[in-house]
């Protein structure tokens, strides 16, 4: 039998020895991505509200702007005798990047039952039907995404739970795609973690004038109805009576 005596000599074969790279379609996930965090979530047992909105956030694509009716002329209307004052008023201070905004005082206008009332009421329903309220686990996957950008203190898991609460409850009637917009328009363009109010405020610049219109044809309505029938206010305000008992 032939021996190679040369064989200790060889060099190893180099290309044996290197770990072969990931193919793009298996390559991890970057650590603050929502799929990362989500893994965490499970290797760690935490599939809360937290772990829900991560999963939510992996899933979920780009929402788009709503479609919003156009208001009918009895709408217009009935929003502008509501008006009783307004004035302009000018931002202080050295940023003059802020723009001057209209300040109104209004007040919902009573209508008796009728086609005015009817037209308004059929406007309401289409505004409620293109504007409702983002979905709670997205809401918070969306918030959750942003502010993995920013570094932060770790909460014990129930503080954790209390702060998405807070964020869920104090955002929750805007649309998602407000929610969206709010956080591209804050990560693209501050360096620190938002605050709730930051974001309220941020939403209301971006919705303002459309939640507005929405608040205020609600109210019309609801003040019109209260008005034709005032056992509505005698049973809004017993319902609320037996709210504050029970906590």
């Amino acid at each position: 039998m032939h021996i190679d005596r040369r064989a200790h000599l060889r060099k190893p074969d180099r290309r044996e020895e290197t770990p072969a790279l990931p193919s793009p379609d298996r390559r991890m996930p970057r650590p603050d991505h929502p799929t990362a965090l989500l893994e965490q979530d499970r290797a760690s047992g935490d599939i809360t509200v937290l772990g829900e909105a991560r999963t939510a956030a992996a899933r979920e694509t780009k929402a788009a702007a709503p479609e919003l009716p156009a208001p009918p002329e009895a709408v217009v209307r009935v929003l502008r005798a509501g008006v009783v004052s307004s004035r302009l008023v000018f931002p202080g201070g050295e940023d003059l990047s802020v723009p001057s905004r209209r300040v109104e005082r209004w007040v919902a206008p009573v209508l008796q039952e009728g086609p005015e009332l009817n037209t308004i009421m059929r406007y309401l329903a289409q505004l409620e039907a293109a504007l409702p309220p983002a979905p709670r686990e997205r809401l918070l996957g969306r918030i959750l995404a942003l502010i993995s950008h920013y570094p932060s203190k770790v909460h014990p898991p129930e503080v954790e739970q209390a702060m998405a609460e807070d964020w869920a409850d104090d955002l929750g009637g805007y649309h998602i795609w407000v929610i969206e917009e709010a956080c591209r328009r804050w990560r693209q363009t501050k360096k620190f973690r938002p605050q709730i109010s930051e974001m309220m405020d941020l939403c209301e610049q971006i919705a303002g004038e459309t939640m507005q219109t929405l608040r205020r044809v609600r109210e019309v309505v609801e003040r019109s109805e209260a008005t034709e029938n005032p056992y509505v206010n005698r049973m809004r305000t017993m319902a609320s009576l037996t709210f504050q008992r029970m906590m």
